[in-house]
């Protein structure tokens, strides 16, 4: 016996992972030792099991393995033999074996396939006729058994299960769109906090509204209305506290805006009724939610479809409130990215003003001390490889420096790192200065709503920390030139400060 080293593109497997006689066209050669020949004691099993001898069949099938354990040949009439007996745990055993020896074994995967189906497996079966059809699309006793399986019978969901996997999808959502309190947790403007008679209601109006366009429909504006209508609320909150008072939330939005339309006064309380990609990311957001909740819903018995319905709408409500919370924190953040923008707006105009004569120039570190270059070591944060780093003067704990840096932008609310690339790394990143040499450390800034991040190569060579200091200074509320020469004792041209403060910035103050 050996194995076949020609391919084939016969349907149904990979000749050369399959066993063939040594002395086909040499039988002279042939030791005629039938009982020591697997592929002879096969054949003999062929003969019992055509025969309906199954006990036969098997104990010869067992001794061809036996003698050769990587004949999947015998392995998949051993599963026949099996399945014929209705002992489909051996049967499917005698298949796997098969297909670990050829993983592309049509016959193995059928056996497996209607194996599964006698054992009522119908969507595991059904899912190994697909691969078998993706592999051999042609294979027409395979089209046959799928059609016979029919359509595959859904298993429907209790109504704890499908508000867990709900729950648990509106929460990644929210993860996801950094729309969590610290924590990670889920909180809710207290004030207004009513979800259950709320989304209740909305499940109500939508019912009435939609009822002619089905089930489905009414379910997924339910969860778009519920969000919308919360987000809108919240905002009308926020702007009219003391018109909330004794008044139900879903009546003072009713009072000031059209049910049917919560979305269009959703996005004008947020500003972005004329931005389309905006109006679009916020849709997304929801119906993407709307979408799979109604799929879930879907799966759960009809007696139990309205309560799932309520949950997906309650979900919903919580996520257009904190969706609204979120928005009206970075409004009223003094670093959220539109008043950083407005601030630097104010150190830009205030270069227009003669500076004070107050401060003194100090110069950097790194001029105060003789010039000498050195070498550390550095592991690069791409390849992970160490690499010597030259550098001017005895800053041997200049990456550390800028580390510590970094630790300070993130107590301010905005999230840092810093990270070291060898040169060859930062030639492929295309991390290189104007003359086309690789500068190694990358400085990262996120904005404190984490959608925008600022990036910035710090001088490679030396340690040189008066950029960022500058900007840390700005964030912190120095919004002046004058101001900020006087907390870093410095006395450069108002131009510096606002280059320093964009270089490290960035996007984040500029458009």
């Amino acid at each position: 016996m050996m194995f076949a080293d020609n391919a084939t593109s016969i349907l149904g497997r990979d000749e050369t992972k399959h066993i063939s006689c040594a002395y086909v066209g040499n039988e002279n050669n042939c030791p005629n030792e039938c009982g020591r020949c697997a592929i002879a004691i096969k054949t003999d099993g062929d003969m019992a099991l055509a025969q309906k001898q199954l006990d036969t069949a098997i104990r010869l099938y067992k001794k061809a393995v036996f003698i050769e354990p990587r004949f999947a040949e015998a392995w998949v009439n051993l599963g026949n033999a099996y399945g014929m007996k209705s002992e489909y745990n051996n049967a499917l055993s005698s298949f796997d074996k098969a297909l670990a020896i050829d993983p592309t074994y049509g016959k193995a995967m059928l056996g497996k396939a209607i194996t599964l189906r006698n054992l009522e497996k119908i969507s595991e079966a059904d899912e190994i006729a697909d691969t078998i059809l993706s592999i051999y699309p042609n294979a027409q006793e395979v089209i046959s058994f799928k059609t016979a399986l029919g359509p595959i019978p859904v298993q429907p969901l209790s109504l704890n299960e499908a508000i867990d996997q709900m729950t648990a999808t509106a929460y990644n959502t929210l993860k996801e769109k950094n729309l969590l309190a610290p924590g990670g947790k889920v909180v809710s403007e207290k004030a207004i906090l009513c979800q259950v008679d709320y989304a209740a209601r909305v499940l109500r109006f939508c019912s009435k509204r939609y009822a002619s366009f089905g089930q489905d429909k009414v379910f997924s504006e339910s969860v778009i209305t519920a969000f919308y209508g919360s987000l809108a609320t919240t905002l009308f909150f926020y702007n009219d506290k003391e018109g909330f008072e004794g008044v139900h939330p879903f009546d003072y939005l009713a009072n000031h805006s059209d049910l049917e339309d919560t979305e269009t006064t959703a996005e004008r309380l947020l500003g972005i009724r004329e931005d389309d990609t905006a109006c679009s990311k916020l849709w997304d957001f929801i119906y993407a939610y709307a979408r799979y909740s109604c799929g879930i819903i879907e799966q759960v018995e009809e007696q139990d479809k309205n309560a799932a319905a309520q949950d997906a709408t309650e979900s919903a409500y919580t996520m257009g409130m904190m969706y609204a919370m979120k928005w009206h924190k970075l409004q009223v953040n003094p670093n959220s990215v539109s008043n950083l923008k407005n601030r630097f707006a104010k150190v830009i105009l205030s270069a227009q003003t003669p500076m004070s004569k107050e401060s003194a120039c100090l110069g950097l570190r790194s001029e105060r001390i003789p010039p000498r270059h050195i070498a550390i070591t550095i592991t690069c944060n791409h390849c992970q490889q160490q690499v010597k780093h030259m550098i001017v003067n005895e800053e041997e704990m200049m990456f550390d420096d800028y580390q510590a840096l970094a630790k300070e932008f993130t107590n301010l609310g905005f999230e840092s790192s810093v990270s070291f690339y060898c040169s060859t790394c930062a030639r492929e990143k295309q991390m290189l200065n104007s003359y086309g040499l690789p500068e190694n450390i990358l400085f990262s800034i996120r904005s404190s709503d984490g959608q925008l991040t600022a990036e910035s190569r710090p001088i490679h060579w030396r340690y040189r920390d008066i950029e960022y200091r500058t900007a840390l200074l700005f964030l912190n509320g120095a919004d002046t030139v004058d101001a900020l020469a006087s907390a870093t004792k410095t006395d450069y041209q108002p131009k510096e400060y606002i280059k320093h403060i964009r270089m490290v910035l960035g996007c984040l103050i500029d458009d």
